[in-house]
């Protein structure tokens, strides 16, 4: 689990820098859909993560950069893991739906808002909340 976003962490705060200063209007556009689509989607988990997972990609393919892209689909399975499990624990903590809907704006904004350095460090804000709340729930199981 660690492991994945340790990568995430790597190549998706930069994907977030390159969409900020590569993106079209259309796929800002896909960006933008994505977001409101966990929006609506906030109380059903499989509908959320599909949003969720498609955000991310969304930002991956505004890179222009098809490595980018292709290193995301490699892990795509792990990728979908990975979030799979980290949105289940982290929406049993009351407020963390919103926080996270908060974070996804936030990096959605600056992408749109062509503001590489503020997107880069919205995407690890993002990324360092959610591993940071899994690894309580992990730390709490292992006292257990």
């Amino acid at each position: 689990f660690f492991e994945i976003y340790e990568v995430r962490k790597i190549f998706e705060t930069a994907a977030a820098r390159l969409a900020a200063e590569r993106a079209t209007p259309e796929e800002i556009q896909k960006i933008e859909e994505a977001l409101w689509q966990m929006e609506a989607n906030l109380s059903d988990y499989e509908k959320g993560e599909h949003s969720d997972t498609a955000f991310h990609y969304a930002i991956a393919e505004a890179t222009h950069n098809s490595w980018l892209v292709r290193l995301m689909r490699t892990i795509s399975d792990s990728f979908h893991n990975t979030v799979s499990a980290a949105r289940r624990n982290l929406f049993q903590t009351p407020g963390n739906a919103e926080k996270l809907i908060e974070q996804h704006r936030q990096i959605f904004e600056a992408i749109k808002d062509n503001k590489p350095a503020l997107a880069e460090r919205a995407m690890r804000d993002h990324l360092l909340f959610a591993e940071a709340e899994m690894a309580k729930k992990i730390n709490k199981k292992i006292k257990e």
